[in-house]
């Protein structure tokens, strides 16, 4: 396998390892959450993942490359998880998950811009697009609820 073909491989791979991440998190949010605002919002949010998480498979497999995840590792991380969200506020919580998404919009901003092969940008950048578009949605969401709570803070 050549240089670029396997870096592309890697690139995807750490793709795949950050959506996976995030999606052990949306899953665990969404078992701890009794708000079922959350639990919509955790529900589109693991689809997404899920989604591009079987379509940088796919990539990878088309390549010739091997993707796998440690399980003991994907264990570890929700257990790690549900501790983290057993005491956290909805606000916390969106707040955690805005800044995870940060997170993540910047390593496929930076996958982009990486020597790869060109067949996998299109795809790398449809998926930047699409988290960004959601990311934004609900951080505005999250950004409006505050104003409004605020707000009534001020009136009482």
């Amino acid at each position: 396998m050549n240089d670029i073909k396997k870096y592309t491989i890697e690139v995807l791979q750490e793709l795949i390892d950050t959506n996976r991440d995030e999606y052990i998190l949306f899953e665990s949010a969404s078992q701890k959450s009794e708000d079922a605002e959350l639990k919509s919002l955790f529900a589109v949010y693991t689809g997404k993942k899920d989604e591009y998480i079987s379509n940088l498979e796919k990539e990878i497999r088309r390549l010739g490359g091997y993707f796998g995840a440690n399980k003991n590792e994907l264990k570890n991380s929700f257990e790690s998880y549900n501790s983290f969200l057993f005491e956290q506020t909805r606000d916390n919580m969106i707040a955690e998950f805005l800044k995870k998404g940060d997170l993540t919009i910047n390593k496929y901003f930076h996958a982009i811009k990486k020597n790869i092969m060109w067949e996998v940008v299109p795809l790398i950048a449809m998926q930047y697009f699409g988290l960004k578009t959601l990311h934004d949605q609900i951080k505005n969401s999250f950004i409006e609820r505050s104003g409004r709570l605020s707000h009534r803070m001020e009136i009482h």
